[in-house]
């Protein structure tokens, strides 16, 4: 077969294959081939997930509660089986700051109220008062009936006080003890007075003691509150936690069932209220 014949024939069909185009382009256009069902189930992987959705934001924060400087721990009537009321504050035990309560007030529901004194960080006999200042945990504890000395902080040599004067309710005798190796050079019946006495008790103005026992007569006289005080107010443990005021009837009006005790800064806002 020659050249020219296969080049025409070529020619032939390319014609023809251009006529049949022209002449289905519309069905050719139109044709959907079939995807295979298992084709139609693959899932894309998670990681192939394009722009995912941003994860929640969780907020950590949380809300402030706001704690009272001072709060009523308790009111005990006099009604309850003792022969006073007592009222106790308590300062929060978590702040920074030492609060000066003197001058606020102390209501009851009737609107009858009293005001919070000053009295004496160091006690002495006559000495001046200034106000309270609660330290974090500190608790003062206010007392129906009269001062007899006046309103004081708490410290371990107090109980040499009470066993000289009549306290309600009474200052706990808790004095520090006499160190025996500080006796040993007295005569014996010094050293046996000495270890009778009880924790607090003032010696006796005419004690059975020698008289030619002068060692022992000079330690006589600082067993007492002047004499504790010189030899323990440096101690660490020296101050108690408490203060103690007495506020003669101010308290009477409480009612001796069902009250509402509310305790007011010095502008008038309610700082805390107890009711029983």
């Amino acid at each position: 077969m020659s050249h020219q014949f296969i080049g025409l024939l070529l020619l032939v069909l390319a014609v023809a294959a251009g006529f049949y185009v022209s002449s289905h382009y519309l069905q050719l256009t139109s044709l959907q081939l079939p995807v295979p069902s298992a084709l139609n189930s693959v899932q894309l992987p998670s990681s192939a997930v394009l722009n995912p959705a941003p994860a929640p934001v969780i907020s950590t924060a949380s809300q402030t509660v706001t704690q009272k400087p001072v709060t009523i721990s308790y009111v005990t009537l006099a009604s309850s089986g003792q022969s006073y009321t007592e009222l106790a504050l308590v300062a929060d035990g978590g702040s920074q700051q030492p609060v000066d309560v003197t001058g606020w007030h102390i209501a009851d529901k009737s609107g009858v109220s009293f005001t919070i004194p000053q009295a004496q960080q160091l006690y002495s006999f006559n000495g001046p008062q200034s106000d309270i200042a609660l330290k974090p945990g500190d608790t003062l504890r206010i007392f129906s009936g009269p001062a007899n000395i006046g309103n004081f902080r708490m410290n371990k040599c107090m109980g040499y006080i009470q066993d000289r004067t009549s306290f309600t309710p009474p200052i706990p005798m808790t004095c520090p003890t006499t160190d025996p190796s500080a006796t040993v050079d007295f005569s014996s019946q010094c050293q046996d007075y000495i270890a009778s006495l009880n924790a607090c008790q003032n010696p006796s103005a005419n004690p059975p003691v020698p008289p030619s026992d002068d060692k022992c007569f000079a330690f006589l006289q600082t067993l007492n509150y002047t004499g504790c005080v010189a030899a323990h107010q440096q101690d660490t443990d020296f101050y108690s936690n408490e203060w103690w005021v007495w506020v003669d009837d101010k308290m009477n009006s409480f009612d001796p069932t069902h009250d509402k005790i509310q305790l007011l800064d010095t502008s008038g806002t309610v700082v805390d209220e107890y009711t029983y």
